[in-house]
C-alpha cells in the first residue's frame, strides 16, 4: 500500500468492499443493525452516500425489525430532495459497519420507499478510501 503525503501519517488497507455494479459502479458496505432494547438485528448492504447527511437510511420492511425505540414525531427530521421536502421517522439503534459500532439514529421515509444510505454521520466515524480504479472501498488503518 501506498504511503499517503498529507501530513497526516501513513496508512494501509486492511478491509475492502467491492463496488457494487452499476454505470458508475458504486461503494457499498455491509451494515447490521441492532434493536438495543429487543435485541433483533438485521444484516443490508448498504450504499454510500456522501449526499445523505444522516447515520443510516432503511427501508421500511428493515426499519420496523429494529425500531422499539422509535424518536417522537417532534423530533422526526425532514431532509431537502430534489422531489421536495421528505420527512422521516427515527429509532435509536445500534449500527455496525466500517469498522465502527455505535448507538445511531437510524431512519426511514415516513411516506414513499427507500434503500439502505450509509450517509456521513457515520462515515465521519471512519477511516476510509474510496478506490474508484479499482473498484473497492477500503478501511484505513495507521500503520505507526
Amino acid at each position: 500500500m501506498r504511503r499517503s503525503g498529507s501530513g497526516l501519517g501513513s496508512y494501509e488497507a486492511w478491509g475492502c468492499w467491492p463496488y457494487e455494479r452499476d454505470d458508475p459502479p458504486r461503494p457499498v458496505v455491509d451494515v447490521v443493525v441492532e434493536d438495543p432494547l429487543t435485541r433483533e438485528w438485521v444484516r443490508v448492504k448498504a450504499r454510500v452516500d456522501t449526499g445523505f447527511s444522516g447515520h443510516l437510511l432503511l427501508p421500511w420492511e428493515e426499519f420496523e425489525k429494529v425500531s422499539s425505540l422509535e424518536i417522537p414525531a417532534e423530533e422526526r427530521n425532514v431532509y431537502s430532495s430534489v422531489c421536495g421536502p421528505v420527512r422521516m421517522r427515527g429509532a435509536k439503534a445500534y449500527v455496525e459497519a466500517l469498522g465502527v459500532r455505535k448507538l445511531c439514529l437510524v431512519e426511514t421515509p415516513l411516506v414513499g420507499w427507500a434503500v439502505p444510505l450509509l450517509g456521513r454521520k457515520l462515515l465521519a466515524e471512519a477511516r476510509v478510501a474510496l478506490l474508484g480504479p479499482e473498484g473497492r472501498l477500503c478501511l484505513l488503518r495507521s500503520r505507526i
